[in-house]
């Protein structure tokens, strides 16, 4: 399955929060931005593919924007729902 986020944070965000926001599936994980690999596992069950768009501003405030696709694969439909329920809670800081 393939989940696509747009968020508002730059690599090295995304990088410091990876840990937590994968749980014990970040042992199992690959992280390509812009095609440069930061993160890789031989036979990753979760794949974080993105690219990085120009910044979003408002009035004075430049937020980075990262687009992220992630791709699930050899997983139950419950432990996919769960990885992204707990990416969510952990990357989408502002409840919006």
């Amino acid at each position: 399955m393939v989940f696509k986020r747009l968020m508002g944070c730059n690599v090295e965000d995304l990088i410091r929060w990876l840990p937590e926001a994968l749980g014990s599936y970040y042992e199992h994980s690959m992280l390509d931005i812009d095609g440069l690999l930061y993160r890789d596992t031989p036979k990753p069950l979760i794949r974080l593919i993105g690219k990085t768009k120009p910044d979003h501003q408002v009035s004075l405030l430049r937020i980075p924007q990262l687009e992220i696709n992630i791709e699930i694969s050899d997983l139950v439909h419950d432990d996919i729902k769960t990885i992204i329920h707990r990416f969510d809670l952990y990357t989408r800081r502002g409840g919006g």
